[in-house]
């Protein structure tokens, strides 16, 4: 699962040609779904990734607000038994 914000739409291109490459899906922080990030990481051991772009050298305030809130708890007894690597 790669996470990402876009303002511009640029990293929403990049987040999008990392998941084609990985075989891997998307999901944007501002439709962010706890459960449909839950399912996904349920099928099997995952990926999980981030991207945003850097202003100032720190990230947009969207993604650090997103990053204090979320809760991305993965559940104990996925299948397979692994977590996600992030």
């Amino acid at each position: 699962m790669i996470l990402y914000f876009s303002a511009t739409g640029n990293s929403e291109h990049v987040a999008r040609r990392i998941a084609a490459a990985t075989d891997d899906r998307v999901m944007s922080i501002e439709r962010f779904d706890a459960e449909a990030f839950r399912l996904a990481l349920a099928e099997g051991p995952r990926q999980l990734g981030f991207v945003a772009p850097v202003y100032a050298w720190g990230l947009p305030t969207p993604m650090i607000e997103f990053l204090k809130t979320a809760d991305l708890s993965i559940v104990a007894g996925t299948k397979g038994g692994e977590r996600p690597y992030t």
